[in-house]
């Protein structure tokens, strides 16, 4: 599994999972430390958007170091969406490692839930973004 991550704004990132590697992705054995040192560098909260209807995380370790990172003073929040029951499962075994206060409710089938969810943590934080663009995206 790869991942890209798009700033989208100084404290809004954009995850998204692909099954093939492209020319901007990571391998996912990276993912930890690369978020860890966003985390490190920000000057404000930060808030994760991931794009989970291409690919996720299925190794449990990984959720676990992932859950982890929610403790972190820097992260703020995150919320996912996908369509798909699997993804909801995952989603959940993450939210168990996560901060108690950081918890997701699961993946949301819809990005404007997702949206919504984010809005919740930090109000503005979504606005002027083409979200249409993000939505249509869908990996070669």
């Amino acid at each position: 599994m790869f991942y890209e991550i798009h700033q989208l704004r100084e404290n809004l990132l954009l995850v998204r999972w692909t099954p093939k590697a492209t020319p901007n992705s990571q391998p996912e054995a990276n993912y930890i430390a690369d978020l860890r040192s966003r985390f490190d560098a920000a000057t404000q909260l930060v808030y994760v958007l991931s794009d989970l209807r291409y690919g996720k995380i299925t190794d449990v370790y990984t959720l676990r170091e992932l859950g982890k990172l929610t403790y972190h003073p820097k992260f703020g929040g995150g919320a996912a969406w996908a369509a798909d029951i699997s993804t909801t499962f995952y989603v959940g075994v993450f939210s168990r490692f996560a901060a108690p206060s950081k918890r997701e409710d699961g993946a949301h089938a819809r990005l404007s839930d997702a949206l919504a969810d984010l809005e919740r943590r930090q109000p503005g934080l979504t606005d002027g973004i083409d979200w249409d663009a993000i939505s249509a995206y869908k990996p070669e």
